[in-house]
């Protein structure tokens, strides 16, 4: 997807795992064949940027709600 060659984005993206930025899973891959690296947000990068959004994320109010 990213044009980069597998090596490069591994030695982009491990660091990021390393300092618990990411969340590495393994999954299918996207034929649906084999195994992939996959990786998601780690909750406490969310929770660090919670107070900068005004309202820890997940928890803000809907409109219904404020009313």
């Amino acid at each position: 997807m990213t044009g980069l060659a597998r090596n490069v984005a591994a030695q982009t993206v491990d660091p990021l795992v390393e300092r618990g930025i990411l969340v590495e899973e393994m999954g299918k891959n996207s034929m649906g064949r084999g195994m992939a690296r996959q990786f998601q947000i780690a909750p406490a990068v969310f929770e660090a940027v919670a107070p900068l959004m005004g309202a820890p994320l997940g928890r803000s109010k809907t409109k219904a709600e404020a009313s």
